[in-house]
């Protein structure tokens, strides 16, 4: 599960185009707490922009994400939600990946 919370994050990260020191603190705080090391991040990191096929690498934690309970839905949305405030401005491409990836696991977003 924390392979697939760790590339919802980084998709979310990414989709604005921009990086920020704040979301890559955020990252770090977030992965390093379930136990992943610098090393494992910073490898993602570079997986994820590597990628020719961002819809693709993004669906295969769907995919995954989709054969576990509820409980680990709702940590990954919220670590995409968490990831998209990092910075203090949530982009609408961070609100739409993160509304997209929420309806393919079947869960519903409170709208405000």
């Amino acid at each position: 599960m924390i392979d697939e919370i760790a590339k919802l994050m980084i998709a979310t990260s990414m989709v604005d185009g921009h990086a920020h020191t704040d979301e890559a603190t955020a990252l770090g705080t977030v992965l390093g707490g379930l136990g992943y090391s610098q090393e494992k991040t910073m490898a993602l990191v570079n997986e994820a922009f590597e990628t020719n096929d961002m819809p693709s690498w993004v669906m295969d934690s769907i995919d995954s994400l989709n054969t576990m309970g509820t409980e680990q839905k709702q940590m990954a949305l919220a670590s995409m939600m968490l990831m998209a405030m990092a910075d203090g401005v949530v982009d609408p491409s961070e609100v739409t990946l993160i509304d997209t990836v929420a309806n393919a696991l079947g869960m519903e977003l409170p709208k405000s």
